[in-house]
């Protein structure tokens, strides 16, 4: 079990893959990367051609990551402009560090394994020597504050996996936020027995034991069949979710739809849906919609609240499928894996919903 799954399973057991393998799953690319995953392949291939030793190791890394856009075959992401020269800025910072340690003691996305209590992760980087330093890239937003809890707990497994797989507690822990550079983690031997307690204590819980937040419900794979979460999410203050009812559509000639769905005696729009999900009629099925973008409307009548992202997915709930609160055994993994089939038409343009056809159904 990753880290990542590990955490999922402490907060919310049911979100947690039901597999304890130590064995990671393939990635798997979803269309169109995002900034975070383009930025990880330039830092990566930045650290593995030594790059971090050139004179500007800033403008080399953006050149880098400027060939990862062009490698993608997909724009730019919105924001790339700043991501470069926060790249370029923030550069200088991580070189210095990296340059302290021979070739053989950087080691960068190398996977590391528990067999005994069968976990694993992947670090972004770690420099071993006599003070070994473990690195973690964020590149989404971190407050001024403390770092989130989430991430401390990822750092102390990964701790966890450098003392079994090198023999060695890391001396430094730090997170290299894109946004505001290195920030200290701290992670301590005894954090680290507290990780993993907590991890024990989950596993010993009940697997289907559901507690709904915004932050494990976002990407968790049973999100769509899960109605302990559908109740909850309905009092976020932030919600990202909706279902309901498709009254009507709106194709437009630039590839995509509005649709209206009717919910809780009300109507709203969601607008910029890729148009080839919908091969099928759509007005009058029962459709859940998951991280969507909201408009910030200047004034209360503007017509569409909810807008489609990258990130966004839907499902048509007509399929006749067990909910996660029904289905038990064979039949609950059933419908997990046809969840996941489903969870697809994750790109915000017409070609990459197109790679989906399964979200048609």
């Amino acid at each position: 079990m990753s880290a990542t799954s590990s955490w999922r399973m402490i907060r919310c057991p049911a979100s947690a893959p039901p597999s304890v393998s130590i064995t990671p799953r393939a990635p798997t690319e979803h269309g169109r990367p995002n900034r975070g995953t383009l930025v990880h392949r330039a830092v990566e291939s930045w650290i593995k051609d030594e790059s971090y030793r050139e004179a500007d190791p800033g403008a080399r890394l953006v050149t880098i990551a400027d060939s990862c856009v062009t490698d993608s075959g997909y724009p730019a992401p919105r924001d790339w402009q700043e991501t470069r020269s926060r790249l370029r800025v923030k550069a200088r910072k991580l070189a210095d560090v990296v340059s302290s340690r021979t070739v053989s003691q950087v080691i960068s996305e190398n996977e590391l394994y528990d067999r005994e209590l069968k976990l694993w992760g992947i670090p972004d980087l770690l420099l071993l020597g006599d003070r070994p330093i473990l690195l973690d890239l964020k590149t989404e937003h971190l407050g001024p504050g403390s770092i989130p809890e989430s991430i401390t707990f990822q750092l102390n497994i990964y701790a966890h996996l450098v003392l079994v797989n090198h023999g060695m507690f890391p001396d430094r822990t730090d997170v290299f936020s894109l946004e505001r550079g290195l920030r200290p983690a701290p992670v301590t031997e005894e954090s680290v027995k507290s990780a993993l307690g907590l991890v024990a204590d989950a596993r010993a819980r009940d697997r289907d034991a559901t507690f709904p937040d915004h932050e494990v419900c976002r990407f968790c794979d049973r999100r769509f069949r899960c109605e302990p979460h559908w109740r909850a999410a309905a009092a976020w203050d932030e919600p990202d979710g909706l279902e309901g009812e498709v009254v009507d559509t709106e194709a437009s000639s630039n590839g995509l739809t509005a649709i209206l769905v009717r919910h809780a005696e009300r109507e709203e729009w969601v607008t910029k849906v890729p148009s080839a999900i919908f091969q099928e009629e759509a007005r009058g099925r029962h459709v859940r919609l998951v991280r969507l973008g909201h408009f910030a409307p200047e004034s209360e009548d503007l017509k569409a609240r909810w807008r489609w992202i990258r990130t966004s997915a839907l499902q048509f709930q007509d399929l006749g499928l067990p909910s996660l609160n029904d289905a038990t055994g064979s039949c609950k993994r059933a419908a997990t894996a046809q969840s996941k089939r489903l969870h697809g038409c994750l790109g915000a343009s017409p070609q990459d919903a197109a790679q989906a056809p399964v979200c048609r159904a």
